[in-house]
């Protein structure tokens, strides 16, 4: 009984987690503590968790097409502003607003 309550709240997150990403955050972390153990650096599980969403994150934006991908690059990566984005990409900022969103809910949607 205590192990499925464990695994409940372990597996059991707001963000859906493929066990192949948290399988590689587990040897990134094993690898970095192991690198960093001489210097008494250990990642803690909430820093753990960091690590397995922004894999997450960064293989859900690889699912998306060059155009949505470069909106989001622009706008969270570069922190450019709509209007930047909309120059750059040669549309106006309305569009690149309505697209943000959609998107996002895209997104969303996959980590669910």
């Amino acid at each position: 009984m205590l192990g499925e309550i464990k695994k409940f709240f372990r597996d059991d997150r707001i963000i859906k987690v493929s066990r192949n990403t948290k399988d590689l955050s587990i040897k990134i972390v094993e690898l970095i503590n192991e690198k960093t153990e001489n210097i008494d650096i250990c990642i803690d599980i909430d820093e753990q968790e960091r690590l397995v969403n922004k894999i997450t994150i960064l293989e859900l934006i690889e699912t998306l097409c060059i155009r949505d991908k470069n909106i989001i690059d622009l706008r969270y990566f570069k922190e450019k502003t709509q209007i930047q984005v909309a120059k750059i990409m040669g549309i106006s900022q309305v569009q690149v607003s309505r697209l943000e969103k959609k998107i996002l809910e895209e997104l969303k949607v996959k980590l669910i």
